[in-house]
């Protein structure tokens, strides 16, 4: 289910309904807990590029490699999971403060940074970050909302120079319907 001690063993990444599911269960636990959860969604850049440079099975190995890296800066009860070729969700369920978010965020980009060995060649995937929070514990929002609030941060922080992680609030939904019409 995603889950797992910390250090002990790889990291599972669980397919995409099971992450959706852990993350209603997560926001289920919200008003009860009392404390915030988040959604951190991680856009692997050059992840596509690479697998279909080197293949499929490289590209697998790549991904055990970045599951690998995110699993230092989890804790045990925190879910990751697959939910696109190049993007993966981290479901931080029960922080001690908002803030922990962005400083994981921030961690999983530096992990993400570092170049990963391929025989002979060194590839680095880079990341950007969105993250959702819910602190408001009377008024969770559901999971694909939570999904979408992510998604919206991630397109920002692809679009600003320098910013790789960005924290979604109301102005970010502004500045994306702004630049995309569209989505309106």
């Amino acid at each position: 289910d995603g889950r797992r001690a910390r250090g002990s063993g790889p990291l599972t990444v669980c397919d995409r309904p099971a992450f959706m599911d852990a993350l209603s269960a997560g926001l289920s636990r919200v008003g009860a807990s009392r404390r915030p959860t988040a959604l951190l969604l991680i856009d692997l850049d050059a992840f596509l590029g690479i697998r279909g440079t080197y293949g499929e099975s490289v590209g697998e190995t790549v991904l055990t490699e970045i599951a690998r890296r995110l699993q230092r800066h989890l804790r045990r009860y925190d879910t990751v999971g697959r939910l696109g070729s190049d993007q993966l969700g981290i479901l931080l369920d029960s922080l001690r403060e908002k803030a922990d978010a962005e400083i994981v965020g921030r961690r999983v980009l530096e992990a993400l940074q570092r170049a990963i060995a391929l025989g002979s060649d060194n590839v680095t995937v880079g990341a950007s970050v969105g993250i959702a929070v819910v602190d408001d514990f009377d008024n969770v929002p559901p999971a694909e909302e939570l999904l979408r609030r992510a998604d919206m941060a991630v397109y920002l922080a692809k679009r600003q120079a320098g910013v790789r992680c960005l924290v979604f609030d109301n102005a970010s939904r502004e500045s994306v319907i702004a630049a995309a019409p569209s989505l309106n």
